[in-house]
């Protein structure tokens, strides 16, 4: 197996308290993957997977807030590629585990796409621009 490519992250907080780990004000991180590269050689067959791929994470008790933008190619796949990212964060209240708010496009080859809104109720999804479809919180617990 052959990796390349670069990783970087930072971190920061305000407010921490001395004594009583896990209790601060606000919490930042952010990473990025640059062009990172995977290539497996098992027996002279070849797979390789690229990665670019940048998040933070903030929170501001009691918000947690995400987001990303990345893009995943598979070489084998006839150079495909997935590109994802937060149209509008991904946006929690901690003590709850869903969340509040955020917007995502996954898009692809060949001008498609997969849009999914957290809403209320839970999570809206649309295929290539159409119709939304609503996947309440409900049914996607009982996915589990």
């Amino acid at each position: 197996m052959t990796i390349d490519g670069e990783m970087s992250a930072s971190l920061n907080w305000t407010g921490y308290v001395d004594g009583n780990p896990g209790q601060f004000d606000t919490f930042n991180m952010a990473y990025d993957v640059d062009e990172f590269s995977f290539v497996l050689d098992i027996n002279g067959e070849k797979s390789s997977f690229e990665i670019d791929f940048e998040a933070s994470l903030s929170f501001d008790d009691p918000t947690a807030s995400y987001s990303y933008s990345g893009s995943f190619e598979i070489e084998e796949a006839g150079d495909g590629f997935v590109d994802v990212r937060t149209i509008n964060p991904i946006v929690m209240n901690i003590n709850n585990t869903r969340p509040t708010s955020g917007k995502v496009i996954m898009e692809g080859g060949g001008g498609t796409s997969i849009t999914y809104t957290v809403v209320a109720n839970g999570i809206e999804v649309s295929v290539n621009g159409g119709q939304s479809a609503l996947y309440e919180w409900d049914d996607i617990d009982s996915l589990e």
